[in-house]
């Protein structure tokens, strides 16, 4: 084979082998883009999880005290109003709230003092709770603005009369104290009831209130139906889990959505924009390309004081954990110190050794491969970085 053809061979393989490079590298990258999703959607799932546990035991609570207002009323007559009256202030004493007695003629007392008659109507639906305790779905309430998250119990005077007790929240009061936000607010949490009707929206200005139910947004025509129809029975079983669906604008979100079975089955949603995630995705994936080429030609004291001022901000704007963000970082110079074919480090080995420079690049593949190992299990896997971290922690 003649010099000109062994040429030739070689500038073809070496091709090839750049071309296979460069597909083995976009795979590599959508399967660290994908893992970095799943990284995201989980931890939105598990914040999700923490409200619901949040909201629906600061629920039980509530019914807790109202229980026991109702059992020390109990403990009296129907006809003694004063003590009607005062009681509620001795055990409810939260603010933006109202507490309602209403007995079964539909005549009652308000916290304030003040006395109370049913319409018709208001009175066919009390005596649909008579005997009965729980929740309401939120709606316009006598002794506050908004409307009100209304619990309820029942309450039988040691006269033998009966009544039903009410406490209302403000709405508004409420999502602010168990507020949930995502990516700079451009993702919320709602609650909802089975049915999908929202019972709190949230009150940031960022966040639309122009649907009443989560499915208002999920497109029929972009959808499968089998998906959007397996959501529907999640929220009516009270299952936990994860979905995407299409607007009516092809724009997609992510529902991540966790039950609350003490509260008649409801459950708070998170809705996140889809291309919020991603952004977060892609943001983490060009920050590590960008280390990879600038560690090619600068030492690791130069790419630091250079990277850790542009990126540091973008990491907490994403609210990275910075020791996860840290230890990303520092794989990610090491590996560029060594990668082919302006790897400072080779050529500081190669004028130690004094081997020949290909031989140097392709004994420095394997560890390449081995830091990209390490690399993608650390974004897939956060927690391998952190375990240690967490347990010096005081």
């Amino acid at each position: 084979m003649t010099q000109k053809k062994r040429n030739l061979m070689l500038s073809l393989a070496a091709g090839l082998l750049f071309v296979a490079m460069c597909g083995v590298s976009i795979n590599f990258i959508r399967e660290v883009e994908h893992l970095l999703w799943e990284n995201s959607v989980k931890n939105i799932l598990e914040s999700t999880a923490r409200g619901a546990t949040l909201f629906q035991r600061g629920y039980l609570k509530e019914l807790e005290m109202l229980n026991m207002l109702a059992y020390d009323l109990g403990n009296g007559v129907s006809s003694n109003s004063d003590r009607i009256r005062d009681k509620p202030k001795t055990f409810l004493t939260r603010a933006n709230s109202v507490s309602v007695l209403v007995f079964e003629d539909g005549s009652g007392f308000l916290d304030s003092g003040q006395a109370v008659m049913l319409t018709p109507e208001e009175r066919e639906r009390v005596d649909a709770l008579r005997g009965k305790s729980g929740l309401l779905f939120p709606r316009q309430s006598r002794g506050l603005e908004g409307r009100t998250f209304t619990i309820y119990t029942s309450v039988t005077f040691s006269d033998g009369r009966g009544a039903v007790l009410f406490m209302g929240n403000e709405v508004e009061s409420l999502y602010m104290e168990y507020t949930l936000s995502f990516y700079n607010n451009t993702g919320f949490s709602y609650i909802v009831a089975q049915n999908g009707d929202i019972a709190m929206h949230p009150v940031h200005p960022s966040c639309s209130q122009t649907f009443s139910n989560v499915f208002e947004i999920i497109s029929e025509k972009e959808n499968d139906a089998a998906l959007v129809q397996s959501f529907r029975e999640s929220l009516k079983n009270g299952r936990s889990g994860v979905a995407v669906f299409s607007n009516s604008e092809g724009e997609k979100n992510v529902f991540c959505y966790a039950a609350m079975p003490r509260m008649d089955g409801w459950s708070v949603v998170s809705i996140v924009p889809n291309a919020e995630i991603m952004r977060e995705a892609n943001a983490m994936i060009r920050e590590a390309l960008v280390i990879c080429f600038l560690g090619c030609f600068l030492p690791a004291i130069p790419l630091i004081l250079i990277c850790v001022p542009i990126f540091l901000p973008i990491a907490k704007s994403f609210h990275w954990d910075l020791v996860w963000f840290g230890v990303i970082f520092a794989i990610l110079n090491n590996m560029a110190s060594i990668t082919p074919p302006f790897g400072i480090n080779l050529f500081v080995m190669k004028g130690v050794a004094d081997v020949p420079l290909g031989l140097m690049f392709r004994a420095a593949l394997p560890f390449v491969a081995a830091l990209f190992v390490c690399l993608a299990l650390i974004i897939a896997f956060p927690r391998i970085s952190l375990f240690l971290p967490q347990l010096m922690k005081v």
